[in-house]
């Protein structure tokens, strides 16, 4: 049995940030939240390109991909915690497609995360 699991969390996840020409895959993912939260989604784009990507933007979107095929994305934004004198990074959205849930997509995305938070 521990082996099966250990071959089940086995997946070949490609992580990458997200950029500006990612805003159509974006807006993919976060329709595909809203549905199953069965939340209603209003479809901007041109919200999306300039809340994630703008210049003003303290956001990070990242997305992991099997296959050439997207699976996982992630938001997360920045914040100072004056308190302790540093930064800490949260996590804001988190998606794996039902397809690759249960197959070690996750905890991959959570560990590049944990890299990008600690940089």
């Amino acid at each position: 049995m521990v082996q099966e699991l250990k071959l089940r969390m086995q997946t070949s996840l490609v992580i990458r940030c997200a950029t500006s020409g990612d805003v159509a895959l974006m807006e993919r993912f976060i329709i595909y939240i809203a549905n199953f939260h069965g939340d209603t989604n209003t479809d901007n784009p041109t919200a999306i390109m300039h809340n994630l990507f703008g210049p003003t933007s303290s956001l990070q979107a990242s997305c992991g991909e099997d296959d050439n095929q997207p699976v996982a994305f992630a938001i997360c934004y920045t914040e100072y915690g004056a308190h302790r004198s540093q930064r800490a990074l949260h996590l804001h959205l988190f998606c794996i497609v039902e397809t690759h849930r249960r197959k070690g997509a996750a905890k991959q995305i959570l560990a590049y995360l944990n890299r990008m938070a600690l940089e």
